[in-house]
């Protein structure tokens, strides 16, 4: 059919219509693997809680499709690899999954359900509170999706860990091309390791991990094949991951040094570029900035919540919680102050604070570099100490390779991280999430040591002459980067400019006691609890009861009163969060988030009113817990082939894992092919 096909057709426009064919192809099956027929709950959750021989599987299975080459494989390695960080993501529709940010699988909760109301509050034409105004591109770009999709979370949530996936993507390739396909692999599964805990969650990391791999990406690319243009991208595009997600910004001035020494040229130092690439970091500042003042809280700023980070490292590496400790009641603006007193009346303690942030951070235990890199039933200490073997060997081979200065960018950009350790303190990082937007650095360190000479694939260092810095530009890394970036800030401005939406209805006359609430219950962005006779397999948005109380109970030690308080949900309730648009009625920005657990179907218009009852629990009734009783409601049957067909479940995983093994069969043929001959051979010139 394809000869036919290519007799009638030009050349060019068969391979065009192919390409689309199956482009078109990949989209259905993710689809398919992902809501039509998810893959099996059994499956998903090994990826959930990883062990440590399924994660050098992955790996080993990665470095084999990574080191296929043509268009056809690399749409098969993106769809692998966005596949993987999709795959914890599914785990949690499947349960309901239950964690310091998220319950039942979709809801947000703590620092999350913050970021989701403030998207939620822009559409409505308010602007951020507190919490989101000092981190103003993540919030800003979660409502850019929750616009797009119609405030449906659970494919807003998708669409975020896609875009982690394909920036990982990009990134394996241009470490593919200097390190070879072990180590890009090596490099995206410990990345993922890092990202498991957030997908799905609405948090600042996956942003921040997103342009950290791009901006990484395009720095690497443009010191491998002496790019200063390029190499500016991509200094910006990470500039504006630490933005997203403050971390260690001094790796930001150690690069700069580095790039005025790697393209001087005849010169000392190319100050020019030095110049260019101070500017392209104000930049990005600048973006934050003036973002956070446009669509945030008056009178606040970006990173102001850092003020409690430094009293707890100079009061002895203690926590950001330990002013709140010291000075209870006392207003947070003043923390700046109060520590630099500290710091005057005890410099010892701020100097020892700062010794116990590095010791930490070399740790092998749970405040390390490494700490994300835990697995199900494994003693993580030693594949912490694995990995900074690797690290070190990474910078050793920088080191006597130094004269290379590409290499030296290990050195700098290591020196960089290393330096901000002094004031991002493991202890506040919470598995190193703090270090999110630089996590892609310190697995292609990792990548680095894995490289053996053996392995390692030199790629051509300069690039030819007739490629301009126009056409360097071109390339997806900059193009997704820069994209991204755009959305994050012009996204939700237009989204405030618009205004607020018209047609709200009348306010309830609620007896005392009760509230009146307003959310938009829209599809993806609630669940159900159901009897475990309802469905036979969970999927949002119906939850068995059993599953639910199975991963609370798993994870009550987060939340001990929210936990309580969701254990005594019973069977045909709606839970769902959001904005209280009825604030408006009253002549209220809505501000505060609401939890509604409420005895009524999901409304067909997508609104639910009702007056509702403020949890009797104080700290429960703060945090915006309602309940709504009634009879018991009679549910929708659920729709789609999932929820009461677990032997088509089964098959479906069946046919998911063969058409697997047929790509990695065929991977393999073409590695023995190729690099396994090179191998023996090398071995056998070895020996002799």
């Amino acid at each position: 059919m394809l000869k036919t096909l290519a007799a009638v057709l030009p050349n060019p426009t068969v391979k065009v219509l192919l390409r689309l064919c199956a482009l078109l192809f990949a989209g259905a099956l993710y689809c398919t693997m992902v809501f039509i027929l998810p893959i099996p709950a059994r499956v998903t959750d090994f990826f959930q809680d990883i062990n440590l021989i399924t994660a050098l599987c992955v790996a080993a299975a990665l470095a084999l499709v990574l080191g296929r080459r043509g268009w056809g494989w690399g749409l098969v390695q993106a769809f692998f690899v966005v596949l993987l960080f999709t795959l914890p993501l599914i785990s949690r529709w499947q349960t309901g999954f239950y964690h310091a940010n998220l319950f039942g699988g979709i809801l947000p909760w703590s620092d999350a359900a913050d970021y989701y109301t403030d998207a939620q509050q822009l559409l409505l034409g308010h602007h951020f509170t507190e919490t989101s105004t000092k981190r103003p591109l993540f919030a800003g770009f979660l409502s850019v999706l929750l616009f797009i999709t119609r405030q449906n979370l659970q494919v807003s949530v998708l669409i975020l860990t896609l875009l982690v996936g394909l920036a990982c993507y990009l990134l394996a390739r241009e470490v593919r091309a200097s390190h070879g396909a072990l180590a890009a692999a090596f490099c995206t599964v410990v990345i993922f390791l890092f990202f498991r805990r957030y997908a799905g969650q609405t948090m600042t990391e996956s942003l921040g991990l997103c342009l950290g791999a791009l901006g990484l990406g395009a720095i690497w690319r443009g010191a491998r094949l002496r790019l200063p243009s390029l190499w500016l991208a991509g200094l910006f595009i990470l500039s504006m991951a630490l933005m997203a997600r403050a971390g260690a910004f001094f790796i930001l001035p150690a690069l700069i040094l580095w790039a005025g020494l790697y393209f001087r040229g005849g010169k000392r130092f190319n100050l020019p570029l030095a110049l260019g690439s101070i500017l392209a970091v104000g930049a990005a500042f600048a973006l934050n900035i003036a973002l956070a003042s446009l669509i945030g809280l008056p009178g606040d700023s970006s990173f102001s919540n850092y003020a409690l980070t430094f009293y707890g490292l100079v009061a002895g590496n203690k926590g950001y919680d330990q002013f709140l400790v010291d000075y209870p009641g006392v207003s947070q603006s003043e923390a700046w102050g109060l520590a630099l007193q500290k710091i005057r009346q005890a410099p010892a303690a701020a100097l020892n604070g700062v010794l116990l942030s590095y010791k930490d951070y070399f740790s092998t235990y749970s405040r390390g570099a490494y700490t994300f890199t835990y697995f199900r039933g494994a003693e993580p200490r030693y594949f912490k100490i694995l990995m900074w073997g690797l690290s070190a060997a990474g910078l050793l081979f920088a080191f006597f390779r130094r004269n290379r200065m590409r290499d030296a960018l290990f050195l700098c950009g290591f020196a960089g991280v290393l330096a901000s350790v002094a004031l991002v303190p493991p202890v506040d990082a919470d598995d190193m999430r703090a270090y999110a937007a630089t996590i892609p650095f310190t697995a292609f360190l990792a990548a680095n040591g894995l490289a053996l000479p053996f392995f390692r694939k030199e790629a051509p260092e300069v690039l030819p002459s007739n490629l301009g810095a126009a056409a360097a530009l071109r390339n997806p890394l900059v193009g997704f980067g820069f994209g991204l970036v755009a959305v994050c800030v012009l996204g939700p401005l237009v989204i405030l400019a618009a205004g607020a939406p018209k047609g709200l209805s009348q306010p309830l006359n609620c007896p005392e006691g009760r509230v009146d609430v307003e959310l938009a219950v829209r599809p993806g962005s609630y669940f159900i609890v159901v009897p475990d006779s309802f469905v036979a397999q969970s999927f949002l948005p119906y939850i068995r009861e059993s599953d639910f109380r199975r991963t609370v109970l798993e994870s009550q030690q987060y939340w001990p009163e929210l936990s309580a308080a969701l254990l005594q949900v019973s069977s045909t309730r709606l839970v769902v969060s959001g904005v209280n648009r009825a604030a408006y009625y009253h002549g209220q920005a809505p501000g505060a988030n609401i939890i509604l657990v409420a005895a009524m179907p999901p409304p067909r218009d997508g609104l639910l009113k009702a007056c509702a009852v403020p949890a009797s629990n104080q700290w429960l009734n703060a945090r915006g817990l309602h309940t709504v009783d009634g009879p018991q409601p009679a549910l929708p049957e659920p729709k789609g082939l999932y929820y009461n067909n677990r032997a088509l479940s089964v098959q479906a995983g069946w046919f998911y894992g063969l058409v697997a093994a047929a790509a990695l069969a065929v991977a393999l043929a073409g590695w023995v092919r190729t690099d396994g001959i090179e191998i023996l051979k090398a071995l056998k010139k070895w020996r002799s």
